[in-house]
């Protein structure tokens, strides 16, 4: 066996292999060439002094051959050994990376060994070192003289029990506990801190200092999110108890504070909230709403999906009071109706339609708000209160029937009358029928008969008395339409019990609506309600026409027929 060791031990072997290879020297490399008499597999191989290990084992696995050097006396050359060598290399090296990476795991977990300790040593003194949420000098005694179980806890109890005496030397020594707690990312010793800060602000009415720390603190380096957002949390708890102008600087520091930071975004929005609802109590209603549309709650992930919808329902109801009514269709969109559907969200959806009537109520679109209505009606909760549930179907009849006439009008029509709990509001139920029927309606009955009940309904007034004086007039109209080919102007206005002018102007509207066709004759004062057919088409009618007769002609033969063959 034959084994390359270096320059001096290659250029001896060579030579002893044969003579007809040429040697050369290149810097720190050799330069082996083959002759006609000595190949080396057709290739031009560069062997470095220092890594023909490497050049042996590369040469292996690009060629799958063991290499050799053929010259007269066909020696073969075989590095085995230099393999082996790289081998147990390689080995050696991949026992350093394990060793390596079970060294790292096993500090990861004690890491995570010394963590869960230090976790369960402070939830054991908690309750002693976390001031309590009524923030009175009582609960801070209690806090200090319970047995805190590290240097840390003793050093807030000491700290918080000399707040009872001298503030700004509390407040300093918690400053500098506060530093430790940050720097050594112990998240729970800084969370007592801060809310300890806060706290001590609170019993002593320093706000303007409470204020400047939560800034000064949030903008330190190393910050702790969770630290940072327990005291903006407990810092709201504050707001209730503060007169106005100490109240509202609180707000303000703390949107300051908050603006920005995805990781008490749902504080920030509670604030934005609360904000809002202080303007609405002074009567600043559009500036309410303006400071409440700002937040995109529907972005949030921390927020539950009820919170977030109330929120959204808030923003629409401060936007109707401001009548923003295009703000208001889009803040809307954003309510996904199919959510609305879940049985934890009755009263989200209830709020959701009756704010949605209002806003088509602005817009006149009767059968939206009578959908809207429909909506409400169906909720299991109305649905289980008699009162309401046929307060909300008498609204459903009265505005299907005050809608205007469309395929989509006349299937809800349809659906409502087979409504079993119109049994139990029969007026309603002749109303609906009333539009159902293709019978002409006389305006005085109606008015006789139905405006007293429609008066005790929310929402009625004469505006809506006018439009169903016009869907009357409207359901005559299509009614007349249907019986007759051509009628005179002064016959159908005495049949509407109107006005030619007023039953021109409502033929006009019907036909520009394609919901009918008509043809006016002023000169001859007359209407027709057919188009005149072409002659092709008059023979196709007449046809069919035909073809039906005699089809019931055979039928009726056939029956007598058999009637004789029976009992014949």
């Amino acid at each position: 066996m034959i084994v390359v060791m270096n320059r001096i031990r290659l250029k001896t072997l060579v030579e002893e292999m044969t003579d007809n290879l040429k040697i050369e020297k290149t810097g720190e490399f050799l330069l082996i060439k083959s002759s006609p008499t000595a190949k080396i597999y057709g290739l031009w191989f560069y062997f470095s002094s220092g890594r023909m290990g490497r050049f042996f084992k590369d040469l292996v696995s690009r060629t799958g051959v063991t290499p050799y050097i053929a010259g007269k006396q066909q020696k073969k050359t075989n590095v085995d050994a230099l393999l082996l060598i790289e081998e147990k290399k390689e080995q050696e090296k991949e026992k350093k990376r394990k060793e390596a990476k079970q060294e790292e795991q096993e500090r990861v977990r004690l890491h995570a060994f010394e963590r869960e300790r230090v976790r369960k040593e402070k939830e054991k003194m908690l309750s002693a070192t976390a001031p309590p949420s009524s923030s009175t000098s009582t609960a801070a005694a209690a806090t200090a003289a319970a047995a805190p179980s590290t240097p840390a806890s003793r050093n807030l109890a000491e700290a918080v029990s000399l707040g009872q005496k001298d503030f700004g030397a509390a407040l300093e020594k918690m400053l500098v506990l506060e530093k430790a707690a940050r720097t050594s990312e112990d998240a729970t010793a800084t969370t007592n801190v801060l809310v300890a800060i806060a706290t001590l602000c609170h019993q002593h009415k320093e706000y303007n200092s409470l204020g400047e720390n939560v800034v000064q603190l949030s903008k330190r380096r190393g910050l702790i999110k969770a630290s940072m957002k327990a005291m903006i949390k407990h810092c709201i708890s504050f707001l209730d108890d503060l007169e106005y102008d100490t109240q509202m600087a609180l707000i303000d520091t703390l949107l300051q504070v908050t603006d920005g930071k995805i990781y008490i975004e749902k504080q920030r929005a509670r604030l934005v909230l609360r904000l809002a609802h202080v303007r609405e109590k002074e009567g600043k209603v559009e500036e309410a709403a303006k400071v409440l549309q700002g937040v995109q709650v529907e972005t949030f992930g921390a927020m539950k999906l009820v919170e977030k919808t109330d929120y959204i329902l808030e923003q629409m109801r401060l936007l109707l009071l401001s009548k923003d009514m295009v703000r208001t269709q889009i803040v809307s969109r954003k309510i996904n109706e199919k959510v609305l559907a879940g049985e934890a969200f009755q009263e989200q959806k209830i709020r959701f339609n009756q704010q949605m009537v209002t806003y088509h109520q602005h817009k006149a679109e009767h059968l939206k708000i009578a959908k809207n209505y429909h909506q409400i009606y169906t909720t299991p909760k109305i649905q289980a209160d008699v009162s309401k549930k046929l307060e909300n179907l008498k609204l459903v009849c009265l505005y299907v029937c005050l809608s205007e006439y469309c395929s989509e009008q006349q299937d809800f029509i349809h659906r409502v009358s087979l409504d079993d709990n119109l049994s139990q509001i029969p007026l309603f139920k002749t109303l609906v029928d009333l539009f159902i029927l293709q019978e002409v309606m006389k305006v005085e009955e109606v008015k006789e008969k139905f405006v007293k009940e429609f008066e005790a309904l929310p929402g009625y007034d004469e505006v809506c008395w006018s439009h169903l004086k016009d869907r009357i007039i409207e359901h005559n109209l299509l009614v007349i339409s249907s019986y007759y080919t051509t009628i005179t102007t002064e016959r159908l206005a005495s049949l509407l019990n109107t006005t030619e002018a007023d039953s021109e102007r409502h033929l006009s509207r019907l036909v520009v609506a394609n919901t009918l066709w008509a043809k006016i004759n002023r000169p001859a004062r007359t209407i027709t309600f057919r188009k005149k057919l072409a002659p092709n088409q008059v023979l196709n009618e007449w046809t069919s026409d035909v073809s039906k007769l005699l089809g019931l002609v055979e039928n009726t033969v056939h029956l007598i027929n058999r009637e004789n063959m029976i009992y014949g």
